[in-house]
């Protein structure tokens, strides 16, 4: 028993004192080449509230509102915004 301790101790030792395999690799350089796809994600832009210039609300009234978004890239993009007729009911906002 006593030798199968000796043997099992001076193996142990060895792999202690000699070099491991990955410590090579510290010391070494590699080039890395990769592609990364276009990333775009516009969020936020969920409801908005519109406003007039005058307190009555009068026909002909302008109307105005804005939203906050965020845009989320990692590279150049654009954004375009298009709207159509604002329509509660029978009635319909223009909008620019």
């Amino acid at each position: 028993m006593k030798k199968l301790n000796l043997i099992a101790a001076i193996a142990l030792a060895g792999s202690v004192v000699s070099a491991p395999s990955f410590a090579v690799l510290d010391t070494d350089s590699a080039t890395v080449n990769m592609n990364v796809g276009l990333y775009a994600s516009l969020t936020g832009l969920d409801d908005f509230t519109l406003t007039t210039s005058g307190a009555d609300g009068a026909a002909g009234a302008v109307y105005d509102g804005t939203d906050t978004c965020n845009l989320e890239s990692n590279g150049q993009v654009r954004v375009s915004l298009a709207g159509s007729n604002l329509t509660s009911g029978a009635n319909s906002v223009a909008t620019t």
